[in-house]
């Protein structure tokens, strides 16, 4: 076997080896999305948590406000409906990419929606495009500030009737469900939570 063969056969092994590791890598990178999508919800990360409630919790008992950087859902007994507090806006990606909203017409919750506690709330009401136009401006017979969305999306899936901004209702109930990318306050958040009553359903161990 001569040297020029020896390199060329060196040379198919080592791009062999380089393209088998980036399809392996490229597969473990699209099962591992498919399982988060799949295992957990609101597509929320491996650290998220989940909760039973059985009695209401002030949100000024957990210190909720003092947050910045985490998202916290809570679900109705019923699962009609969603209340939300998510300062760190994990979920207005998914509202700034759709095109219905060309116009900037219809808006996800702002810091302004949690600071101020505003009566704001999201229908997903099957609604068509001109109704979902103008829809932040819209208030219904009691003031609410109504944001029409109908997506398929993580968030915005259509399975409830109305997304709630949770500093308005001031409380958090039944499911609850929270995530951050900062591990130690989601851990803090964790332990406010447990220490005021909610009992830890599942998600990741921290």
């Amino acid at each position: 076997m001569n040297l020029k063969y020896k390199s060329q056969l060196k040379l198919i092994t080592l791009v062999s080896v380089l393209v088998f590791t980036l399809m392996a890598l490229s597969i473990t990178y699209v099962f591992d999305k498919i399982s988060t999508i799949l295992a957990y919800p609101f597509g929320f990360s491996k650290n998220y948590k989940y909760y039973k409630l059985e009695n209401p919790i002030a949100i000024d008992d957990i210190g909720l406000m003092d947050y910045n950087d985490i998202s916290l859902i809570y679900e109705s007994l019923d699962h009609k409906d969603l209340t939300v507090y998510d300062p760190r806006m994990f979920f207005s990606n998914e509202l700034e990419t759709r095109e219905y909203n060309i116009e900037n017409m219809a808006r996800y919750f702002s810091i302004d929606d949690y600071k101020l506690k505003k009566k704001s709330y999201i229908s997903q009401a099957n609604l068509d495009s001109f109704e979902i136009y103008g829809a932040s401006e819209r208030e219904n017979e009691d003031g609410d500030e109504i944001m029409v969305l109908t997506p398929r999306s993580s968030l915005f899936d259509g399975n409830h009737e109305k997304i709630m901004n949770l500093t308005y209702e001031g409380k958090i109930n039944n499911f609850v469900y929270i995530d951050a990318d900062n591990i130690e306050k989601l851990s803090n958040l964790s332990s406010s939570l447990i220490e005021n009553g909610a009992k830890k359903l599942k998600g990741a161990l921290i």
